[in-house]
């Protein structure tokens, strides 16, 4: 890890033992701000990673808000993105050509993952550059300081792959990163998980069916299925398990859904 030098002594960081203190789940995808610093601002460590052919960055288009703009010329970038939970001391990132991100990691062994739930700071992370104002730094790493918790990853291998999508083939990495400190802030922290969300948003729909007419109707069921292909691919069982009944329902009182 980077040289520490500033002081982390903070009384409000509090050392966890691994991702599973802060109530990640193995096999389960996140909601993440992750920090790292602009290739511009690092120096290349020697014979850990090789650079990059031309990836630039990139966000899951799936699992990471798209980013497209972000610290073009500052030292830090921030981007939103999905971390899936391999096991309690490492996770997994799938980062399509697109931002900074990837062109970051490239170049860097270290970055860090900020568990958030302001709004504000997602949104604010994909729409434009954030200023110094909301950084600190932990070991030489840049980390949110409004973030609930981090964790500080190192990367452990990179896999260039081709992906075949709806928009196409994209070049994508599959990062792999061990987790070497996790550091809680809020007591309170929780890890983003759509899953629980779309379950809500599923429910809210099921209870206008009733009051809907046919065609309103057949845009609710168009959302749940996409609830309900989110859920597959990050919820916990209990959300699929929750998912399932909602669909089975609708699907024994509703005949006449496209």
């Amino acid at each position: 890890m980077p040289e520490n030098h500033l002081n982390n002594k903070n009384p409000n960081y509090k050392k966890l033992n691994d991702l599973y203190s802060i109530q990640m789940a193995k096999g389960q995808l996140y909601e993440t701000i992750i920090t790292t610093k602009n290739i511009n601002d690092l120096k290349k460590n020697s014979g850990h990673l090789k650079e990059s052919d031309d990836l630039k960055a990139d966000d899951n288009n799936t699992n990471n808000t798209n980013n497209t703009n972000n610290n073009n010329n500052g030292s830090v970038n921030a981007a939103p993105i999905g971390v899936l939970c391999k096991n309690s001391k490492q996770i997994v990132l799938y980062l399509y050509e697109g931002t900074h991100t990837v062109n970051n990691i490239h170049h860097n062994d270290y970055f860090i993952v900020n568990i958030t739930q302001n709004p504000i700071i997602f949104t604010k992370s994909t729409l434009e550059d954030l200023s110094d104002k909301y950084f600190e730094y932990y070991n030489e790493i840049p980390f949110l300081k409004d973030a609930d918790a981090f964790f500080v990853c190192q990367v452990n291998k990179i896999n260039n792959i081709i992906k075949n999508n709806d928009l196409g083939s994209s070049k994508m990495s599959i990062v792999t990163a061990d987790v070497e400190e996790v550091v809680q802030i809020n007591p309170q922290a929780i890890p983003l998980n759509r899953g629980i969300y779309a379950v809500i948003e599923s429910l809210i729909h099921y209870t206008r069916f009733e009051l809907a007419d046919n065609e309103t109707r057949n845009r609710y069921w168009a959302r749940i299925n996409e609830m309900n292909r989110i859920v597959k691919k990050v919820g916990s069982p209990q959300e699929k398990e929750a998912l399932k009944e909602i669909i089975k329902e609708i699907k024994e009182n509703f005949k006449d859904l496209d």
